[in-house]
Order: structure tokens, then sequence, then C-alpha cells
């Protein structure tokens, strides 16, 4: 509302000549006693007197409408610090944001997506957002080594694109090594029948033993629970 005295609009209270102020410089109003009071962001209280209804509806009014838009104002200054600012217009339209994660090639969409500690207890991103971001890169980029890495149990934007886009493992990858697979025996046995082999050093062909593995169990060595009938046993 716009008078030739009063002004009282999105940006502005003026209502001369008790006070002229942006809303910036406003903490919080209040009425008391039939009087509005307003607390300026230094700490000045000022008190306005009769004022009229419509008036003070108004300023109930355009102050609400303003601190709502600092809120969404605030709102996207943190989307903008993760990363996000983008995110609730292009997600409405479908437009998914490209991310830089150490791709030069993907800087033009302007959207930067980096590592984040602070963000490792971040809420799953929607599985449409990943499906998507995932797909575009994997079509930029041809060597699977130049994918960017997630960290280790961390949930932050970065990380979780991140292992969205690592290629599938194969059963083959998945595939755990056992101990006995890295194990590798100094001997050669050889089945010499009736429960008994030739146990012979990879290293020295010369040395050589036989094992018993009937009752009692033995070896020519005399040692009882040899290396020899060890080998014999795993034969």
């Amino acid at each position: 509302m716009e008078g030739s005295k009063v002004i009282i609009n999105e940006k502005l209270l003026s209502i001369p000549p008790r006070l002229s102020v942006s809303w910036k410089e406003v903490s919080s109003l209040y009425e008391k006693n039939d009087n509005l009071h307003i607390v300026l962001r230094g700490g000045e209280l000022v008190v306005l007197e009769e004022l009229e209804t419509e008036i003070l509806d108004l300023i109930f009014h355009f102050h609400a409408i303003f601190l709502e838009k600092r809120a969404e104002e605030r709102h996207r200054e943190t989307m903008s610090s993760t990363g996000l600012v983008k995110w609730p217009d292009q997600m409405a339209t479908g437009d998914m944001p490209m991310f830089k994660m150490g791709l030069p090639m993907l800087d033009p969409m302007g959207m930067m997506v980096e590592h984040n500690p602070e963000q490792k207890d971040a809420p799953p991103l929607p599985p449409e957002l990943l499906e998507k971001v995932s797909g575009v890169i994997r079509l930029l980029v041809e060597d699977s080594d130049s994918l960017p890495k997630p960290e280790e149990n961390c949930q932050c934007f970065h990380c979780q694109i991140a292992r969205a886009i690592q290629p599938e493992k194969t059963e083959s990858q998945d595939e755990t090594i056992s101990l006995e697979d890295l194990t590798f025996s100094d001997w050669e046995v050889e089945d010499a029948g009736d429960r008994q082999f030739k146990v012979k050093n990879k290293l020295d062909p010369d040395e050589v033993y036989s094992v018993f593995l009937g009752s009692p169990v033995g070896c020519t060595c005399g040692r009882p629970n040899c290396e020899h009938v060890v080998a014999a046993l795993k034969s």
C-alpha cells in the first residue's frame, strides 16, 4: 500500500514522521496494549500508537512476506554451499543437472559436488536422481579408472553419486581368495599305492621320503607329524 505518507510494501515500512525503515532492519514486531511494538536489529524499541486496523494488518502481512522470502534465501544459500542449489526446480521439471566430480568436461552445467566429510550422514539421494546422473557420467567417461571414488562409510552427496557410478562387480571380482589358495607347498606327492606316498622336495629332487597313511602313520624321515605326512594328507 502506498499513499501520500504511509508506505508499506515488501521492502519498506514507512509511517512518517514516526518511523521509516527497511524490513531488513526489523528484528520482530508485536502488538501490546493496542500499540504496535517494533524491535529493530540494533536493539531499539519503537512503539507506534493508535494505528488503524487496516494499517496494522498490512504491516503484519508484509512482514510475514519478508520473513518467508528471507527464509527461502537462506535455504538457497545452504543448498548452494552443498552443491544442490539447482536441484529443487530442475527435479520438478525433470531437467537434472550434471555434476563436476573431478571431470572437467562436466563444468559447463555449473554444478559442483565434492567430497564433504561434514555431510557423511546425509540422507540418501532420490534413486531417480542417482540413476540419471550416473547414466550421464558413464556416457561421458569411457575409462572406469577415471571415475571418482567414494570414501568408505561416507554418505555425502559426492560419495553417494560416486558409489552409484562405479561399475558393477562380476562374480570373479567378488570371489574371495582363500588362505589355501595362497599356500604353496615345497613338496611333490606321488601315490605309491596301498596308502603309501612318495614325497619329493621340489627344490631338491634327491630328497625323497616314503609316507604311510595307514595305521600307524609314519614317514621314513623318522619324525612324527612331519611336514611330509602333512603334504601327503593334503594331496
